[in-house]
């Protein structure tokens, strides 16, 4: 029968595959580079990304965007939204570098706080202050109180919180909830930050939806130190990131994808895994009750007789289908990883007892204006009574837009909103509306 017809529900025999060669579960760039990092090793890992036409997650491609401007078509890259490309990320570009595949970066020069609280506006330049302050770490965000304009968003209550705000910063060099395993249970991000002004925990929770996509009363207090000792607290240049000049797809993951495929390994699009359970693998060899396994390349490890590999079911063109393997890894989202435990009945039961970070709904929206605001960062953040969360000017950043602001002299502007899902849920014409209404609020010559 042909595949074109065959019956979603249809099964077919089990898909053994080699110990040599273990399953990456997400296509993504956590999927991407592991199996970078296997292929190195001598494996032959496949990849199974749920997506349809391309790898790469969050910095996947996407379909070119045209525009007409005075008679003319301009293209652009489409992709999921902009992402900083932070310095801590040692391993990530020590990989891209080895394989020839770090692209020029742009790096990230300021970044702007906008605060709004009904007609009045007030900025601050927030990243050079942090980044280049004469204060050392972890007390340079104190030379955000030598800059004027950072003062001036600030209030008398303001500053009469901040001996809470400064105490809640020493508790967080504290603690290290990574290497001391402390999880500080029951405490949120909003917990954390009770007492505090309205304003500063308002640049806090901006900040924490900017990097983590979330909201204070969902992140952890856990996570929220975590985050600060890994991106800023501990050293004033680890705030340094940079920006792709391009898509995330043609920039990261479409080499990747590439590379995983010339070092052996092998990326099957549209395949959504349905199910894990325990399965009896046949692919190996048994030897003295064992069976062999893979570490480092050259190298013989061995599996256990009582570790038996997994059933992986997969759905993909119409199909099921089982594939058998020694080794799976989970490479997917937090919502994408609660599903799939929690409906392989295998896992239910320890998966019922995890505790699985919520996805917050997601709107990206990009601008294009026929003329340039004044002079201002390439990037921010909004808090306060704003609907957007950051911004960031594409034509200071990717290649097509420079070559777009240059020939027309005008600018483009991409702005994120993270939740919540009442706000994303909204039709998209009465959700733009806000946002250009805030958009010219901040920049009134683009309303022209």
């Amino acid at each position: 029968m042909d595949s074109s017809t065959t019956s979603a529900a249809a099964t077919e025999l089990p898909e053994p595959l080699p110990v040599t060669s273990p399953l990456i579960i997400g296509g993504g760039i956590a999927g991407l580079m592991a199996a970078v990092h296997l292929a190195e090793r001598g494996l032959t890992p496949l990849v199974l990304e749920a997506d349809p036409d391309r790898p790469g997650g969050r910095l996947k491609g996407g379909p070119t965007v045209e525009i007409e401007h005075n008679g003319q078509t301009w293209r652009f890259p489409g992709e999921h939204g902009v992402h900083g490309i932070w310095s801590p990320y040692h391993n990530f570009q020590a990989a891209l570098a080895r394989h020839d595949l770090r692209p020029v970066f742009v790096p990230a020069r300021e970044e702007t706080w906008i605060f709004g609280r009904g007609r009045t506006i007030r900025r601050a330049a927030i990243g050079s202050a942090i980044r280049h302050s004469l204060v050392p770490a972890p007390f340079h965000y104190l030379h955000l109180f030598l800059r004027p304009r950072f003062l001036n968003i600030l209030t008398l209550r303001d500053v009469a919180s901040m001996f809470r705000v400064f105490g809640g910063l020493m508790s967080a060099l504290a603690i290290d909830p990574i290497a001391e395993q402390k999880s500080l249970r029951g405490m949120s991000l909003a917990d954390f930050t009770a007492g505090w002004s309205p304003t500063l925990a308002s640049f806090f929770a901006g900040l924490v939806r900017s990097a983590l996509a979330a909201h204070p009363k969902d992140v952890p207090a856990s996570g929220f130190i975590a985050f600060l000792r890994f991106y800023t607290l501990l050293r004033r240049d680890a705030w340094a990131f940079s920006y792709l000049p391009g898509s995330g797809g043609e920039c990261v993951s479409e080499p990747l994808a590439e590379l995983v495929r010339r070092m052996g390994g092998e990326i099957r699009l549209g395949a959504r895994v349905e199910r894990l359970e325990v399965g009896r693998l046949e692919g190996g060899r048994l030897e003295g009750g064992r069976l062999e396994g893979w570490t480092e390349k050259g190298q013989e490890s061995r599996l256990l007789e009582d570790e038996s590999g997994w059933e992986v079911t997969v759905q993909a063109e119409g199909r099921t289908y089982t594939i058998k393997a020694a080794r799976v890894i989970l490479a997917v989202d937090a919502p994408a990883a609660k599903k799939l435990l929690q409906e392989s009945p295998a896992m239910a039961e320890a998966a019922a007892r995890l505790r699985f970070p919520a996805g917050v709904p997601t709107a990206i929206i990009r601008l294009w204006f026929k003329v340039k605001p004044k002079p201002i960062a390439e990037a921010g953040i909004y808090t306060g009574d704003f609907v957007m969360d950051n911004f960031f000017w594409l034509d200071r950043l990717q290649t097509a837009y420079a070559e777009w602001s240059r020939a027309t002299g005008g600018s483009a502007i991409e702005m994120h909103i993270y939740g919540p899902p009442e706000l994303v849920a909204q039709p998209d014409a009465s959700l733009l509306a806000r946002v250009l209404i805030d958009t010219y609020r901040v920049f009134p010559v683009t309303a022209g």
